[in-house]
């Protein structure tokens, strides 16, 4: 059984890291833990002399996040920080991956916590839900606390 958790440093990535860190346990599950990179934006405040040295600290900098935070809830997860393939949108390279490894489950943070579904969901969350091949979690920021 693997599960794949959906990262990006943000309050409900690191809630989704911390349940599926927890079923992973229980059900005695591989943990895969994969950020998404656009080098576009998620690059274009890190002070570097090209998109590709940027992107390179960025990459280095979400795994020792990923690898600290792992730590502390007791699982060792295989970490996958990949840049974005050319047209290619975050949901996108979250379903290509969880398809490749076979996931059970993927886990994603919701960076909402009201209203309709539109509204609970942010828009890389709800098209994770709409196309993925298995069960998805979504996981609301204020949910880290719960777990």
């Amino acid at each position: 059984m693997r599960f794949l958790v959906a990262y990006d440093n943000t309050d409900g990535a690191r809630a989704a890291l911390t349940a599926a860190a927890s079923l992973a346990k229980a059900a005695n599950a591989g943990l895969t833990v994969l950020h998404v990179v656009d080098p576009r934006s998620d690059a274009a405040d890190v002070a570097a002399p090209t998109t590709r040295e940027a992107v390179s600290q960025l990459m280095a900098g979400s795994r020792a996040d990923i690898e600290a935070l792992a730590a502390t809830l007791g699982v060792t997860p295989d970490i996958r920080i990949e840049p974005l393939t050319r047209g290619e949108d975050d949901w996108e390279h979250i379903v290509h991956c969880a398809q490749d490894l076979g996931a059970d489950l993927i886990a994603i943070g919701s960076r909402r916590a009201g209203g309709l579904v539109g509204g609970i969901l942010g828009s890389v969350s709800r098209a994770v839900v709409q196309h993925a091949h298995c069960p998805v979690l979504v996981v609301r920021p204020d949910q880290i606390a719960a777990t």
